[in-house]
């Protein structure tokens, strides 16, 4: 199964620091805060098993590589988070769960997943279809108000322009009476895809666009047989943005993450009266993307 986080496309855009070898491909953010660096996944990586049968030795090689990384480095600390949909991603000790994630398998034909839908999603799509019109187009229209709340992936308008244009990305829009009322930013690749980022005007949700958003990117995906479509979780099982999107979901998984301290005494430093609710606290109210070695323009 191919994914977009683990594409060279994907990689080269941001600009990521990877270790690969025959067996293991591992692509991360170098986070680089006053002189302190620190590890980060940038959306759901982790260390890809390209090779099933892998030896010792191999192991051994992709770990002494990894190593020798974060000392050159002075690595503080690294945060993976495990992509949801590959299986042959090694999983590094300790483990922990976090939020759930909301997962849609596109095998049913758009108008059977319709009608599996709840009555009242069913209902909102068939409302919206009366006035809404969706298109895909590559300008920043309204999700420049997507810029009001934090995304891993874009930090200002320069660097959401250029991802609207990477070749792993696709914006659908939906207008009521010509005015541009929605926009929704997916990801995606050969087998699956994710919901990225969003905004939608009052007008728009008066007239339930983001919902039927999802519904047509739904389409998209089964027309181009990509297996799933991962819409994340919200920032708490049971507050409205999970809601929102459970309504949609086929199944959820349960996102595993490792949070790996190589400094304790410089990580206990940075993070001295800081609350614990971000790894690490110190980069909570930060922009990783903006920290990092990547840039918003693709080579």
């Amino acid at each position: 199964m191919k994914d977009i986080f683990f594409t060279e496309e994907f990689i080269k855009f941001f600009k990521l620091s990877k270790i690969e070898t025959d067996a293991f491909l591992y692509p991360f953010l170098t986070v680089d805060f006053n002189g302190y660096k620190s590890i980060s996944s940038l959306g759901y990586q982790g260390v890809l098993i390209k090779k099933k049968n892998y030896s010792d030795d191999e192991f051994k090689e992709f770990y002494t590589e990894l190593k020798n990384f974060r000392k050159e480095n002075k690595i503080v600390c690294e945060f993976i988070r495990y992509n949801p949909f590959l299986n042959s991603i090694l999983k590094l000790e300790p483990q922990n769960q976090s939020s759930t994630f909301f997962v849609i398998e596109t095998d049913k034909n758009p108008s059977s997943y319709f009608e599996n839908l709840p009555s009242r999603t069913r209902y909102s799509i068939k409302k919206a279809k009366e006035k809404i019109k969706v298109k895909s187009d590559k300008n920043l229209g309204i999700l420049k108000g997507a810029l009001n709340f934090k995304n891993e992936f874009f930090y200002d308008e320069e660097s959401l322009k250029n991802l609207l244009n990477a070749p792993f990305s696709i914006k659908f829009s939906a207008f009521f009476n010509d005015e541009e009322v929605a926009s929704s930013l997916f990801f995606y690749s050969e087998d699956t895809s994710y919901y990225i980022a969003n905004f939608s005007t009052e007008l728009g949700k008066k007239n339930n666009a983001n919902i039927f958003l999802i519904y047509e990117f739904y389409r998209f995906c089964f027309e181009r047989k990509i297996k799933y479509m991962g819409l994340g979780g919200g920032l708490n099982d049971n507050d409205s943005l999970s809601f929102f999107k459970s309504q949609f979901s086929t199944h959820t998984k349960k996102i595993i993450h490792s949070k790996l301290i190589h400094d304790q005494k410089t990580y206990d430093k940075l993070n001295e009266n800081l609350k614990e609710n971000y790894f690490p606290p110190y980069l909570s109210e930060q922009n990783l993307l903006k920290l990092s070695n990547s840039s918003s323009k693709s080579d």
